[in-house]
């Protein structure tokens, strides 16, 4: 390998780090704000602020190409969340839920109904 060789690999490594360290960073900027979510909605339901969560199935499952545990609300198209645990999963979809519901309410879309346990196995 010549010196140009060597120069160019520890760019090509240097420029890989900092795109890894750019996404750790970016990785924990998105935990934070999850979290305060959930503190938000922690703090609201104390003081009487939210209302109980409608009961929709969720089903979790670990996604090997994610890394990721998957919570999916199958009665609501699209609602889906993931999380490092299955508890960080459970709290992040139940963010989700309530975000899927208000933006149906805002857009004047029809939101359906919880039906309990659904058969997809």
């Amino acid at each position: 390998m010549g010196r140009d060789d060597a120069g160019e690999a520890i760019e090509n490594k240097l420029s890989k780090d900092n795109a890894e360290t750019q996404s750790a960073q970016r990785k924990r900027r998105e935990e934070r704000r999850a979290l305060a979510q959930i503190r938000n909605v922690i703090i609201n339901y104390r003081l009487g602020g939210e209302k109980l969560m409608p009961r929709y199935e969720i089903i979790i499952y670990w996604s090997q190409g994610d890394e990721a545990f998957i919570a999916e609300v199958p009665e609501l198209p699209g609602c889906a969340a993931d999380g490092k645990t299955y508890k960080e999963a459970l709290a992040n979809v139940e963010i989700i839920i309530q975000e899927w519901i208000e933006t149906a309410k805002e857009l004047g879309r029809p939101i359906p109904a919880p039906r309990g346990r659904l058969a997809f196995a």
